[in-house]
């Protein structure tokens, strides 16, 4: 009797053993969100949530050995005339390690640069409606341009005048 109590505890015990060594550890998953609030008079979104979620691409024009403009469009509500700069100097180039294209950034068809450019007017009366504006990106890289995997962040801050 007491060899067939052995032999199950010693049975018992390997199955939390094995139990024990088959567990994993727990899989964490963190989630980064931000929730933006605009006023009532002025608001900014892209058409098209990617624009700013994901890594865009300048495609090559393999015929005129070229890069294919990139354009996206903005949806815009304000009341106020609209300023729009870039974040830094950096904002208007990609790098591939110490080679730089450089960047031509318009916004509703005025050129960006560090300092805030008016692009969108005051609207009379208020601005209770939402309209698109263009952003065109353009370089004048070319098949000259040293081969590489160039990258980049066009950052852009948007403000309403004051008055």
């Amino acid at each position: 009797m007491l060899k067939k109590l052995s032999l199950l505890s010693a049975a018992v015990s390997l199955t939390f053993i094995s139990a024990s060594a088959l567990a994993t550890d727990p899989i964490t998953a963190d989630i980064r969100l931000e929730a933006i609030v605009p006023t009532s008079d002025f608001q900014v979104s892209p058409v098209d949530q990617t624009t700013t979620s994901l890594k865009q691409q300048l495609r090559w024009d393999a015929a005129t050995e070229k890069f294919f403009p990139y354009q996206a469009q903005f949806n815009v509500k304000n009341s106020k005339a609209v300023k729009v700069k870039l974040a830094n100097a950096d904002s208007d180039k990609l790098t591939s390690g110490n080679k730089e294209i450089d960047l031509t950034i318009k916004f509703n068809g005025k050129a960006l640069s560090t300092t805030a450019t008016e692009v969108i007017g005051a609207v009379a009366g208020g601005g209770n409606q939402i309209k698109k504006y263009p952003l065109d990106i353009t370089t004048d890289a070319n098949k000259s341009t040293a081969a590489g995997t160039y990258s980049g962040t066009v950052g852009l801050v948007f403000e309403v005048t004051t008055p």
